[in-house]
């Protein structure tokens, strides 16, 4: 099918970049961001603020952007991309605990979020493989249940129902 990405290991497809974890985290870390620059004084530096921000959602946007590339290579790229914003925004985080925008707790929270996302991002590059035959490109840390078997892809941060069990490489 057009547009689908082929896990390895799994005769599984992935059509939306919305399934990937590693989006989801950096989703979940961009909400987070944007959250903390809404408070005083953090919201009146209009510099600092903006910039961390951006940033953030630079990451989802580059998870995002290299998966519709439709080439491992390319999104490989673009994963790259998306780790060295990743580390602008750990830069930031700590310029804004430094001048007291932050609580050093908030910050702790914010800063293993970083590095959650940044652990699940670089799974996945390490993770792209030669491309599948027909379908130029495979994408092992993302995934969808099979139709109908009640199996979960790793990655996907869902359990095998009914087993109680959760599917390794899941939250």
């Amino acid at each position: 099918m057009p547009g689908a990405r082929f896990l390895q290991g799994f005769h599984m497809a992935v059509y939306r970049f919305e399934d990937l974890v590693a989006w989801q985290r950096a989703r979940e870390l961009a909400g987070q961001v944007y959250r903390c620059t809404r408070d005083d004084p953090f919201r009146r530096d209009f510099g600092l603020s903006g910039q961390i921000q951006r940033a953030a959602v630079s990451v989802m946007a580059n998870i995002a952007e290299g998966f519709e590339k439709n080439r491992n290579t390319e999104f490989g790229r673009y994963l790259d991309i998306a780790k060295a914003s990743l580390a602008e925004v750990r830069s930031h985080l700590y310029i804004a605990s430094d001048v007291g925008y932050i609580e050093p707790e908030r910050l702790g929270q914010l800063l293993k979020l970083v590095d959650e996302t940044g652990k699940v991002v670089s799974g996945l590059r390490r993770s792209l493989t030669p491309s599948s035959p027909g379908t130029g490109h495979s994408v092992p840390d993302a995934g969808r249940r099979t139709p109908g078997t009640g199996h979960s892809v790793p990655g996907t941060g869902t359990s095998a129902p009914g087993t109680g069990h959760s599917v390794p490489g899941t939250q």
